[in-house]
């Protein structure tokens, strides 16, 4: 059976600039949008894509394809300041999780700043942003040897409140076909909060090898659902392919569990990560003689965070 779910990313900067000594603010900026590279895509498969931050001096306009800031001037792949939470409310559903890197007096001197962005764990860029002032025109911030700069930086994970309606065959281990079920494919778990944030810069391939997979009993619920009834056995994961931003797993409920029992939905789990949950118009159900076997397609893409 298989089944497809996405997820959009995007991401935000904000700037202090306060002085070394008495902390005064000298310059704080608005909320600055991004472009999520190319490259950041792929990172996102198998890495760690929001480990550090860097900032540069050209102003020249960002492009999906570039790989790195125009003229890196600094970097810090550590931040002092942590968190993570959801926002759910009036139709938009996403997580977030925020970092704050601190740039210490002395990393500037008269230092005209224009770029900034996201580094994965190999200390590369996963996205570009140009700084920008309240308006949203492209600016710049001179720092001094005496301030220090305070980069928030906050990713954003989308996720669709609309039902995804389809049809899916269940097959044998000959791909000869033994059902065809309508399915409806929803977010789940959401209740679980802002818990789910907390580790929502790791690899794709992660939500879907550690979250929990199950299967449930009972009717598709709304987004809030948490599906608990029979756990997977083992999950394996498909080889990542360049430039698809998606990745596959196998998901197996084994000889030795889910058997004689009427399942009407399937969750890609709720431990870890955001989750989503599928229904079936008609109940499934196995033996121990039988193995269920989900292959589960996660996709994402950039979406322009504001």
């Amino acid at each position: 059976m298989n089944i497809n779910a996405k997820a959009r990313f995007g991401g935000l900067f904000q700037f202090e600039v306060r002085k070394s000594g008495t902390d005064e603010i000298v310059q704080k900026t608005g909320w600055m949008p991004n472009l999520v590279l190319d490259q950041g895509l792929d990172f996102m498969a198998t890495e760690y894509w929001f480990n550090g931050c860097a900032v540069g001096t050209d102003g020249s306009k960002p492009y999906a394809t570039q790989n790195g800031l125009g003229a890196q001037h600094a970097y810090k792949n550590s931040h002092d300041a942590y968190w993570y939470g959801i926002y759910n409310k009036d139709g938009v559903l996403y997580y977030w999780m925020r970092k704050r890197f601190r740039f210490a007096p002395g990393t500037f001197n008269k230092t005209t700043l224009a770029e900034v962005a996201i580094l994965n764990n190999s200390g590369k860029c996963w996205n570009r942003a140009l700084i920008t002032d309240a308006d949203g025109k492209q600016s710049t911030i001179t720092l001094l040897s005496d301030e220090y700069l305070d980069v928030t930086c906050e990713v954003r994970c989308y996720l669709s409140l609309e039902d995804v309606n389809s049809t899916v065959n269940v097959v044998d281990k000959n791909n000869v076909t033994l059902m065809v079920l309508n399915t409806i494919t929803r977010p789940g778990s959401v209740s679980k909060g802002s818990s789910l944030a907390s580790s929502l810069n790791s690899p794709m391939s992660n939500w879907l090898q550690f979250n929990d997979a199950m299967l449930g009993g009972s009717a598709l619920g709304d987004i809030n659902s948490v599906v608990n009834d029979a756990y997977r056995s083992k999950v394996s994961i498909q080889p990542y392919v360049s430039g698809s931003h998606q990745c596959t797993a196998d998901i197996e409920f084994g000889l030795d569990n889910a058997n004689d029992t009427d399942y009407r939905v399937f969750s890609t789990g709720s431990r870890m990560f955001p989750s989503w949950q599928v229904g079936f118009s008609e109940p499934i159900r196995k033996t121990n003689s039988q193995t269920f076997i989900f292959r589960v397609t996660l996709s994402w893409g950039r979406f322009n965070a504001s």
